[in-house]
């Protein structure tokens, strides 16, 4: 059990609870070559070496019946919600009828006695859960060998408040819940609307997830997020989660990211906004659709660690709006351009295709925002896959629901988002791919589109280690002969 080893558990066919909270039985442990994971009861894992680790639980309930329906997963840790670990999904009704939901975290286990597991509900809305889960799945990386010299930042509790109404909003108030080496990862004093990514050519991997609720309003809203890092929006970080007024109380957009700052001390925001009434750009001005962000124990949190200086990554993006989305299936632009160096063996082929020059072990996460480009009161049920050498990878999609254009609820853009984990031979190539999954005739097209890849076996052989340079050499002679001392101070 190293760095870069992971391990996938798989099943389907579980109902959902229809008034309280349930540990989900998930399934069966599918891919472990490594042992690094074990289920101690049913729906009940302990990850079995020391160090941090990324959990991405996910889960695609498809409903039966005509009602409004938001589904909502939280990662426990010791069977406590972690902040910023929780997800939704919301499905319309029978035609528009599948639900995503997405919990993530970064957080450290002692390989003994931590576990973790996965809660899902109802939220507020009509009826009964009538369904099923088509599929649910937990993907589990192990990104350091034990947990001492890591740099490592969680934060949550955010203010609670009205934020994002009138355009962009970062969101404030922060709390440091753990915070283990602030020479590379700091929460910036003041309004603490920033965490200070402080290396540069540090790979840094961060995920979150925002709460949102609305009680009583009437609107129908997309609630969307991100992050920015030195000023820069982050493609391939984008979440959105649909909120019905109060048939679906609470929203829970989730996102995730990975950055090499090209310079020291790059401030990371994550941003929040909320999408609805006609506009034509995504971060336009709304007359009233601040966020509510919740406190609480499953309210928003950030998680962010700092990768090995060797990790070889790549990350990609495409700012040129406008692809189309329609049709059955399209081959997504999430490759136009390089973002700072690519490493190897991640070569971009073209605007959709990442070749390997070399064979590893690969996580591929990659991100798209679509918006509806005229006027038409038709749902939109949409997700990302990724393909590998032509093929769909099953075990990777995720997609969002798109209310429309009408005169009165307009909600007119959505993101959805796929994650590739598993082995990658020489000369693999990779496509992000959109399906259509219940489009009722609108006119789509994509706004951005972001994806990253980060190669795991170069997680294997890096040490958590802090190096540190001697200074004020001292020699001194006596009878036990010749000794020479020094002070030891970090290399920065």
């Amino acid at each position: 059990m190293s760095a870069g080893s992971f391990a996938i558990v798989s099943g389907s066919g579980q109902s959902m609870p229809t008034t309280s909270s349930a540990i989900l039985d998930i399934g069966s442990i599918t891919i472990d070559a490594d042992d690094i994971l074990t289920e101690t009861s049913s729906g009940v894992y302990r990850p079995d070496s020391e160090g941090y680790y990324l959990i991405v639980a996910e889960g695609l309930f498809t409903v039966t019946h005509n009602n409004r329906y938001n589904g909502v997963f939280e990662l426990r840790k010791n069977s406590t919600v972690i902040s910023g670990a929780c997800g939704s999904g919301y499905a319309r009704n029978s035609a528009n009828n599948k639900a995503w939901m997405r919990a993530q975290a970064i957080l450290p286990f002692n390989g003994t006695t931590d576990t973790f597991d996965i809660q899902h509900y109802r939220d507020t809305g009509d009826g009964t859960p009538a369904g099923s889960y088509t599929w649910t799945r937990v993907k589990v990386i192990q990104l350091t060998n034990g947990t001492s010299s890591v740099a490592y930042g969680r934060y949550g509790t955010p203010t609670s408040g009205a934020y994002g109404g009138e355009g962009l909003s970062a969101i404030p108030g922060w709390d440091v819940e753990s915070e283990t080496d602030t020479d590379i990862i700091e929460l910036q004093s003041g309004t603490a609307d920033s965490i200070r990514l402080k290396k540069k050519d540090q790979p840094y991997l961060i995920v979150y997830g925002l709460k949102n609720s609305d009680s009583g309003a009437t609107y129908r809203t997309m609630r969307c997020s991100d992050l920015e890092v030195g000023g820069t929006k982050i493609n391939h970080s984008f979440g959105s989660s649909f909120q019905r007024n109060n048939h679906t109380q609470y929203a829970f957009p989730t996102g995730m990211g990975l950055v090499r700052p090209s310079s020291d001390d790059q401030d990371m925001k994550i941003r929040c906004c909320g999408y609805i009434d006609n506009k034509a750009t995504l971060w336009g001005s709304f007359s009233n659709q601040n966020w509510t962000l919740s406190s609480g124990a499953n309210a928003s949190g950030v998680m962010v660690i700092a990768l090995p200086s060797t990790t070889k990554m790549a990350v990609f993006k495409d700012d040129t709006a406008g692809q189309s989305v329609l049709g059955s299936t399209v081959d997504l632009n999430a490759v136009r351009t390089t973002v700072g160096t690519a490493d190897s063996p991640f070569v971009r082929d073209n605007n959709i295709d990442v070749s390997l020059s070399s064979a590893t072990d690969v996580l591929a996460y990659g991100c798209f925002h679509e918006e509806r480009t005229s006027s038409s009161s038709t749902r939109w049920t949409g997700q990302a896959i990724w393909e590998k050498e032509g093929v769909n990878q099953t075990d990777t999609p995720f997609g969002n629901y798109e209310r429309g254009d009408e005169s009165s609820y307009d909600c007119k853009n959505a993101a959805a988002s796929a994650l590739f984990l598993g082995e990658a031979s020489n000369g693999d190539t990779f496509q992000l791919e959109y399906q259509n999954q219940g489009d009722n005739g609108g006119h789509n097209a994509t706004s951005w589109a972001g994806s990253f890849f980060l190669d795991l076996d170069s997680l294997a052989n890096a040490e958590n280690m802090v190096l540190y340079k001697p200074t004020g050499f001292v020699g001194v002679i006596n009878s036990a002969g010749f000794t020479i001392t020094c002070n030891l101070v970090k290399d920065e």
